[in-house]
């Protein structure tokens, strides 16, 4: 993030999250995109938390606001496949699924999903 004090209250809230503190986790993301709101990792973990929580419209607008400040994040970018997925949207989640594999091919889980999803995808042969 290019601060000490941003990159500490992350790691808090990451750690809050892994431990399945999912208020404390949202009290700290909110603080990282108050003091940083330009920081995608901010947003994309935030959205990650809101996906979690089962709030999808809100994991979509801090998922999309990662993706304006970082185009190429391809954690955000699984997020919104995830979303799409969740949501019934699965040749969106397909696309997006593939996007972030051509800019992180060695992420193992977003290749399980896109695989699991190329068929309905791109349809079967005949």
């Amino acid at each position: 993030s290019g601060s000490a004090s941003v990159d500490l209250i992350l790691r808090r809230a990451v750690a809050a999250q892994n431990r399945g503190d999912m208020k404390g986790a949202r009290h700290f993301f909110e603080h990282v995109l108050r003091l940083s709101p330009d920081y995608a990792e901010g947003w994309a973990r935030s959205g990650r938390l809101a996906l979690v929580e089962g709030r999808y419209g809100d994991a979509m607008a801090d998922t999309t606001q990662a993706l304006i400040h970082e185009p190429r994040h391809f954690y955000a970018m699984w997020t919104l496949g995830n979303i799409f997925e969740r949501t019934g949207n699965t040749e969106a989640a397909f696309e997006i699924y593939s996007d972030a594999l051509d800019i992180y091919p060695a992420l193992k889980p977003l290749k399980t999903r896109a695989d699991a999803l190329r068929s309905g995808a791109q349809g079967d042969a005949l």
